[in-house]
This record gives structure tokens, C-alpha cells and sequence, in this order.
């Protein structure tokens, strides 16, 4: 049991660490902690049923008794911050109802790629989230162009393809070491300064004040400011592309 529940908690580590924590750091490491505590048993139970190496059986296992807890955990780390905002944009019914489109299919994509890809291979990962994704969201996409009589709609859905897909590109311009030293920073700034953290994770940009965090998550070594205007450079390069082409 000692061999089987040690495999447990590192397939777990391994499934919720796959990258999603340079976009939304906080969101991951929470979300992945509850993921933890509410999947842990339930992923103990595949292993002993169908082996402890990683094989089909034992993902598409994992991925059906580990779907329902992950949507819960989602919906109450992003609930929390909500709570929290100082402008919320919709009501709070419509933001519900958005809600719970948003986390159940992107939930839905994390394992569909958690089941059909290797996990060691990060790229891979993320080029099938991505694509899931933006597969599953076409369909409202033009659902709005339809209801709101809007053919600028296949223009920004242009937009979002081109500038996601290219976008994810500049990832290279980071490293291992870059993201570790991103999550750890991340950490202690929800850790120390966490009613900053969420004020900024829900003011974005809009706070002036809110800079002098972004510089200490994100520039906290010379080595680590460089990579960071590298990342954006290459970012805002990229979309200013995909604005070009559509």
C-alpha cells in the first residue's frame, strides 16, 4: 500500500503541475491543492486497480473520478476571487452561468489532453489543451456572432486562433529555472502579501501601485527581468502579427 499511495501522490503532482501556473500562479497553486486533497484516495483506488504505471486505463480512470472534484475546486478558488473584485463586470447570476460553462470545459480539455497525451512531453500537453480549447470555444463564439448579428466575430475569432497559438510560441524565451523561480516568487506573494495579490489579480494593470509586485514576482534577478521583457516583447510581437493577418 506504502509502494501504490507514493505513486498516488506523485502521478497527482505530476497531472496538476502540467504549465498553467506562469498564466494564472495563484489560481494553480490552489486549485492544485484542492485537486490534491480531493482526488488523492480516488486516484490510489486506480492504481491499485489497473497498476501503477501510467497507462490508458489508469488516466482515463484518474480523469472520471477526478473531473467532478477538479470542476468544484476551480469554481471555488475563482468564486473567492471574485468575491473579492472591487468592479465586478456582469451580475452575479450571469457570472454564474459563465462560470460554469467556462471551468467545466476547460476541466473537460485538461483531461481529455491529461488522457491523450504524454505527459512528459509539456509541449505536447499544452499544444492539445490549446487546441481543445479553442475547438470548444468556437461553437460560442459563433453562437454570439449569431445572436448579436455581429460578422466582426469571425475576425476576432481569427484573432484569438492565430494570436494564442502564436503566442504560446514565446514560451521559449523561458526556461525551467525561470518558471520555478516565477512559481516560488508567486508563492510568497500569496503567502505575505495575499489581499495585494488578489487586488491586482483582479485590478490587472489598472493600478499603477499594483507594478511594484508584478516587478518583484517577475523581476526579482537581473537574469529573471531580462527573460520577462523578452516573454512580453515577444508576445506583443506575436499578436501585433495575428492582428496583421486577420
Amino acid at each position: 500500500m506504502c509502494s501504490t499511495r507514493t505513486a498516488a501522490l506523485l502521478l497527482l503532482f505530476a497531472a496538476i503541475s502540467i504549465p498553467s501556473e506562469a498564466v494564472f500562479p495563484m489560481m494553480s497553486e490552489e486549485v492544485s491543492e484542492c485537486i490534491e486533497r480531493e482526488c488523492f484516495d480516488k486516484v490510489v483506488v486506480c492504481l491499485e486497480q489497473y497498476g501503477e504505471d501510467l497507462t490508458s486505463p489508469v488516466k482515463g480512470c484518474i480523469a472520471e473520478n477526478c473531473k467532478g472534484p477538479a470542476i468544484r475546486c476551480m469554481k471555488g478558488v475563482i468564486q473567492f476571487i471574485a468575491r473579492r473584485s472591487e468592479t465586478p463586470l456582469i451580475s452575479t447570476e450571469a457570472f454564474e452561468h459563465l462560470l460554469e460553462i467556462v471551468v467545466e470545459e476547460t476541466i473537460d480539455s485538461f483531461f481529455h489532453c491529461f488522457t491523450y497525451s504524454d505527459l512528459d512531453d509539456t509541449d505536447q500537453f499544452i499544444d492539445c489543451l490549446l487546441e481543445d480549447l479553442l475547438n470548444r470555444a468556437e461553437r460560442y463564439v459563433n453562437m454570439l456572432s449569431l445572436v448579436t448579428g455581429t460578422p466582426e466575430t469571425g475576425e476576432v475569432w481569427c484573432w484569438l486562433k492565430k494570436g494564442l497559438r502564436r503566442a504560446v510560441n514565446c514560451s521559449d524565451q523561458t526556461d525551467d529555472d525561470y518558471d520555478a523561480v516565477l512559481r516560488h516568487n508567486t508563492k510568497m506573494e500569496t503567502i505575505f502579501n495575499r489581499e495585494e495579490y488578489i487586488h491586482c489579480y483582479n485590478r490587472m494593470f489598472k493600478d499603477k501601485k499594483c507594478f511594484q509586485m508584478y516587478a518583484r514576482m517577475m523581476g526579482s534577478t537581473p537574469a529573471m527581468l531580462t527573460k520577462s521583457k523578452d516573454l512580453y516583447i515577444c508576445i506583443i510581437n506575436e499578436l501585433l502579427v495575428a492582428t496583421a493577418a486577420c
